[in-house]
């Protein structure tokens, strides 16, 4: 994944980047790698603020057992215009 992850650098595909690095948090916090998990989560959150990586980082803290900030991430998206139906939909729900 680290070499498409630099492919995607190098083609100036930052956000693609970051979800590489998030998709691979994921990967790490189910494999029981959680310190490993937040880590790609905040680098991929550094690397790109997209509603994509932002959405997948915070499956990522979920996975890992930080429920608060992973609840939270979403509601940054939705401070800056930008609506997202299922948060919304399960934030009244539960």
């Amino acid at each position: 994944m680290k070499r498409v992850q630099d492919s995607a650098r190098r083609a100036g595909l930052k956000e693609v980047a970051a979800a590489i690095e998030a998709q691979q948090g994921v990967y790490e916090a189910v494999l029981g790698f959680q310190n490993e998990g937040r880590a790609a989560a905040e680098r991929a959150m550094q690397e790109s603020r997209s509603p994509r990586v932002v959405l997948q980082s915070a499956s990522v803290l979920a996975l890992a057992g930080d429920e608060a900030r992973a609840l939270k991430l979403p509601e940054t998206l939705h401070c800056r215009g930008l609506s997202i139906p299922w948060f919304s939909m399960c934030k009244c729900r539960w």
